[in-house]
């Protein structure tokens, strides 16, 4: 079984999707802590003038090592804020009208997702959907609820509860050294680290920026067009 273990970002890059793309089963890695500043909590769009912008979701304070499953949503308007920004900097994109809706709530939390990792989760699940995407989740806290070790090992006992014959990953996590390539290697786990090849599309403001939020491509080209411009650029290689 191809498997990624990947933190829930929030509204993910083009790239996230193209990892999905190829996986039998997304861990959603909830047991590790929040980054601050991190696209676990944040993401990028666009400026209609360029440039770019966060959309930051807030949360409640808590300790530094809070973990992404305990970490709770701030109560408040923050995500509607997140929409009127999107709306004044796509305003003239082709596809916002037919969209409005449907982002709207797909940015506002649920009563039954407290927490940043249930609450990212979700929308990734819904992002998916809407590109045309199966994709089946568990997430690390169901599968090994206490993890200990080194990071390794957290990563093996994960993919063996998971039953992962591979392990698939983004480039710079690979390159970082975050994965022994060798180690699982001996396991019989082949590592697959993503060389995405961004590719550019219609996008307002000016030249073309990449790695914003997959929300900018879809709100340029349209849903029934974006995973075919995903998949576009779509490389890997075996470590």
């Amino acid at each position: 079984m191809k498997v990624a273990v990947t933190q829930a970002n929030y509204v993910p890059w083009l790239g996230y999707f193209d990892l999905l793309d190829h996986v039998d089963l997304w861990v959603n890695l909830d047991t590790v802590q929040v980054v601050t500043r991190s696209f676990i909590v944040r993401n990028r769009i666009k400026l209609l003038s360029g440039g770019t912008r966060w959309l930051t979701v807030a949360l409640e304070k808590a300790p530094r090592d809070t973990q992404i499953r305990a970490a709770r949503l701030a109560p408040g308007d923050w995500h509607t804020a997140h929409c009127n920004v999107i709306r004044e900097n796509y305003r003239e994109a082709p596809f916002l009208d037919d969209c409005w809706p449907w982002l709207v709530d797909l940015l506002a939390p649920r009563p039954d997702e407290p927490t940043l990792a249930l609450h990212n989760e979700r929308i990734i699940r819904e992002l998916a959907d809407a590109l045309g995407l199966a994709v089946v989740v568990r997430r690390a806290s169901d599968l090994v609820p206490e993890p200990t070790g080194t990071p390794q090992e957290k990563l093996v006992r994960l993919l063996r509860a998971a039953g992962g014959t591979s392990l698939w990953n983004f480039r710079r996590g690979v390159e970082l050294g975050l994965y022994d390539a060798a180690g699982l290697g001996r396991i019989g786990i082949p590592l697959m680290k993503q060389e995405y090849e961004h590719p550019e599309y219609s996008q307002l403001g000016g030249e073309f920026l990449p790695y914003l939020s997959v929300l900018d491509l879809i709100l340029n080209e349209g849903v029934a067009r974006s995973l075919e411009i995903i998949r576009s650029g779509s490389r890997w290689s075996r470590q």
